[in-house]
């Protein structure tokens, strides 16, 4: 069933209006016809089932037939704070977190980054990865759109933490691993919010890891092998949400 995203879910028996764009892509792209149902949903938790009335209009009506109600977000609220990455692995890191649950996104840059943004294309990158978000949702039918913050640097995003729970993935950590972390913590931490620190394509700093260690956030390995930055926060992104139980009964991959 194909979804699609409204700013506002009508209520039962009442018309969802689709913009012309969306409208052309139903009609020329999707090729829909009338009493096609699909879903709709507001990005806020809102979801409903709708059915396709006059396609050939240029702005099409879908009637609401029922409205939904359906919990997918994981208990543990995850925000992948991702150090920024070059080509298109920020777009592969966030759509795969997506999947996986994240519940929000803050990139960052470190101080071994290899990329720069800044003005205009900070702004054309962040509107870039919020589409990417949105696709994502779309596929993996999550009804909670996750926000992409404004890009900062790795001081402003430690003030960000604060005191809040966070994990930092440090391929120099050998004393304590993730599941370690997550095991020590799994009753405490049950219904917050949970930074995860993910660093660039050069990894950290030592005087970066010590800053964030200084601040009360738990270092953490992820095994003797180093994982590329766009392999490690949907791996330890994973883990987290079985631990937490994000991935459970009724999920399922695309067929």
């Amino acid at each position: 069933m194909h979804r699609f995203f409204m700013a506002k879910i009508a209520e039962k028996g009442q018309p969802i209006i689709f913009d012309r764009e969306q409208s052309r892509h139903i009609r020329k792209v999707l090729r829909l016809r009338g009493g096609t149902e699909i879903e709709a949903f507001d990005g806020q938790g809102g979801v409903c089932r709708a059915v396709l009335r006059d396609v050939n209009a240029e702005k099409i009506i879908a009637e609401v037939t029922e409205l939904l109600h359906e919990e997918r977000e994981s208990p543990l609220k995850v925000i992948l704070c991702q150090g920024l990455a070059k080509g298109e692995r920020m777009d592969t890191i966030l759509q795969k977190a997506v999947e996986l649950g994240a519940a929000g996104f803050q990139p960052f840059i470190s101080r071994h980054a290899v990329v720069e943004l800044s003005g205009e294309r900070a702004e054309k990158k962040m509107r870039r990865w919020q589409s990417i978000v949105l696709e994502a949702c779309k596929q993996c039918r999550r009804n909670t759109i996750p926000p992409v913050a404004e890009l900062l640097g790795f001081n402003a995003l430690l003030n960000v933490i604060g005191a809040q729970p966070a994990i930092m993935l440090y391929e120099n950590e050998t004393a304590r691993s993730l599941k370690q972390v997550l095991q020590q913590q799994r009753e405490d931490w049950r219904g917050q919010s949970l930074y995860l620190i993910v660093g660039p394509e050069g990894g950290f700093a030592p005087e970066e890891a010590e800053l964030a260690q200084a601040r009360g956030i738990h270092l953490a390995g992820l095994g003797p092998r180093i994982l590329r930055t766009e392999t490690a926060g949907p791996a330890a992104l994973a883990a987290i949400m079985y631990e937490f139980d994000g991935l459970g009964k009724g999920l399922g991959a695309e067929q």
